[in-house]
């Protein structure tokens, strides 16, 4: 039998952890893009349920699907302030998202979306397109539940909406931490 010296074996296993090094490095660097962090204005109903404020938050991400996603994550998990109210139950699936050219976004959420009152529908789908138009590859949003168009008052499906075709007055909310 032929026995490996001691230093052969060394010389070897530094060797193979070279290689898987390089390896390991070249897949972070090719398949990884650096953490970015965006400040996103989520915007949550106020005290009375009459409209929507905002409080910043910072959301961390490495693509823009991870962006919209953070933003949504957030946005489930509700506002940090006891003084606003969640647009969503925690519950609510994101059933699909499409992002197309000129940052027009579609997003069809889970029916758990909608609450009985057709107003504070109304103000939850504009809480999430002034959401998501905060940040900057959003310009429009469409919101779906259960792949159908959440209607207005006058019973006419809503269409893709931007932050400026939204006329309500809103407030800022800055919690002190």
């Amino acid at each position: 039998m032929r026995y490996m010296s001691k230093k052969k074996i060394a010389a070897i296993s530094v060797a193979v952890l070279l290689i898987i090094s390089a390896i390991v490095a070249a897949l972070f660097i090719a398949g990884g893009k650096h953490i970015e962090q965006i400040g996103v204005d989520l915007y949550f109903i106020n005290d009375d349920g009459t409209g929507i404020v905002s409080e910043p938050q910072n959301i961390r991400y490495r693509t823009d699907d991870d962006l919209i996603r953070g933003t949504f994550d957030q946005l489930r998990r509700g506002p940090s302030s006891s003084k606003l109210k969640p647009i969503m139950p925690k519950d609510t699936e994101i059933t699909g998202i499409e992002l197309s050219g000129g940052g027009f976004l579609t997003v069809n959420f889970s029916e758990k979306f909608l609450s009985d009152d057709p107003s504070r529908n109304i103000l939850n789908v504009y809480a999430v397109v002034k959401t998501l138009c905060s940040t900057a590859h959003v310009s429009s949003v469409k919101v779906l539940v259960g792949g159908e168009p959440i209607t207005d008052r006058d019973k006419k499906p809503l269409e893709y909406i931007s932050a400026s075709d939204i006329n309500l007055e809103t407030e800022e909310y800055r919690s002190e931490l």
